[in-house]
């Protein structure tokens, strides 16, 4: 969708299409017949279309390549590192999906992939989680005071930075905004007292490993979260290595940032407004509402 939006000029047209396939065989062109279809899984088919730039047949050979793009004036024009297809498409692989492409130059591509997802009988999941051990008690935590924090989110990605701001801004926090790793250090030496940084790992012009390496090395102990869609063990360290508090995969969920941020070892403004008096009975009771508030 990413991709839609930037190749195609204003006043062109981006389509989401999602449908729900009964037991298809994702791997079969015209899937299973209805006397085939397995009664343990949906397949869910989507498709990404527009009427943008479009690409040649030669194009299309090499589209997921890693760091391939097509022209050197897109890296230009429009930034990028040309990762973006090759992980999509290792996604889609790691959930026995298919991925495929058809475009014309000048006319449009179009993106289709289908995933299978299994089907689970309700009563049995139910009863599975309602056992004895279904639950881990935690200790209850203050939720996170969101109205009280300045956040510098750092993406090359406009429509990353748009949705990371509408949720920050929506539960009140300060928004400040960044296109790469150099903006982000101008943007936190203007604003010192910043509470949060959340940091894309691959950007053009310095991308947020050699950024957070530079914000430490100024003596920066702002808590700084990466976000990548390329999440490995080996990315994960590199991000720890760089002096990052944890990295989170893209698109970021609200409970895992929120659940990243209590695990810091750095203070993370806190409200008790919202919490139950403390006393030994509340205190011990482990988990309850006031402690799964965070994770909405």
């Amino acid at each position: 969708i990413s991709n839609s939006v930037k190749f195609t000029p204003a006043g062109g047209q981006v389509r989401l299409d999602v449908q729900l396939r009964p037991g298809e065989d994702i791997h079969s062109p015209g899937g299973a017949t209805a006397g085939q279809r397995p009664t343990d899984k949906l397949t869910v088919w989507f498709r990404v279309s527009d009427n943008g730039k479009g690409m040649s047949e030669e194009e299309q050979q090499q589209l997921f390549s890693p760091y391939y793009q097509c022209n050197a004036d897109i890296s230009r024009e429009h930034g990028g590192t040309g990762l973006g297809l090759s992980i999509v498409q290792k996604l889609v692989t790691l959930m026995n999906g298919t991925i495929h492409v058809e475009s014309l130059k000048g006319r449009g591509t179009t993106f289709t992939f289908s995933i299978d997802f299994g089907l689970f009988n309700e009563v049995e999941l139910l009863e599975t989680n309602m056992g004895p051990n279904a639950v881990a008690e935690r200790p209850e935590r203050p939720p996170i005071d969101w109205g009280l924090m300045t956040c510098i989110v750092t993406d090359d990605t406009p429509l990353n930075v748009f949705v990371l701001k509408q949720k920050l801004q929506k539960k009140g926090c300060k928004v400040l905004e960044a296109s790469n790793g150099k903006q982000c250090i101008d943007q936190y030496k203007a604003s010192p007292s910043a509470d949060l940084i959340l940091m894309d790992i691959w950007m053009p012009t310095m991308d947020g490993l050699e950024a957070t390496r530079q914000l430490r090395a100024m003596g920066a102990s702002v808590p700084i979260v990466g976000l990548t869609a390329d999440y490995t063990s080996a990315i994960l360290q590199a991000g720890l290595d760089a002096g990052m508090h944890d990295v989170l995969l893209k698109p970021l969920s609200w409970a895992a940032l929120e659940e990243a941020l209590h695990l810091l070892p750095l203070p993370i403004r806190c409200s008790t407004s919202g919490m139950p008096q403390a006393n030994e009975s509340s205190v011990e009771a482990g988990a309850n509402e006031g402690g799964q508030a965070h994770a909405e």
